[in-house]
């Protein structure tokens, strides 16, 4: 039996999303995402992103109980283990409606892994992120294996 090499009916063409203005029409744009940034605030201290370099040396760590990538990221981050201790990733998304701004989701630590791209295809291969004993002391900078 042959098979036809004829094309099928026409696809219908995505619609362009129409941005309404303020004044009721609409421009051609698709709607941006309005990013913003904590710098210069202190916002990442109310939500408990930033710590003041009293409160981590409150929390009693012993730094040579610490994983050596700790020490290996302060010093490649020009700073040393308190000083890098006291900034956490995190993730904060918000919402306005009318007047009121909502916080929808947060997230820190290792829930910001969904940022970093490389997570999910170490998670799919034999040895994984391989974060043994060692924990992540195999990453490097590409210039920097040998």
């Amino acid at each position: 039996m042959r098979r036809s090499c004829r094309p099928g009916p026409p696809r219908p063409r995505p619609t362009l999303i129409r941005r309404q203005r303020d004044d009721g029409s609409q421009s051609g744009q698709p709607p941006s995402l309005p990013w913003v940034s904590s710098a210069n605030t202190d916002f990442n201290v109310d939500f408990g992103g930033s710590h003041a370099p009293e409160q981590v040396r409150s929390w009693g760590l012993d730094e040579s109980g610490l994983p050596p990538i700790v020490a290996l990221n302060a010093a490649a981050t020009g700073t040393d283990v308190l000083g890098y201790l006291s900034e956490s990733p995190a993730v904060s998304v918000f919402t306005r409606q009318d007047a009121a701004i909502y916080q929808t989701y947060t997230t820190a630590g290792r829930g910001v892994e969904f940022l970093m791209g490389y997570y999910p295809v170490l998670d799919r291969v034999p040895m994984g992120r391989d974060e043994g004993d060692a924990f992540q002391t195999w990453i490097r900078r590409h210039d920097e294996y040998v």
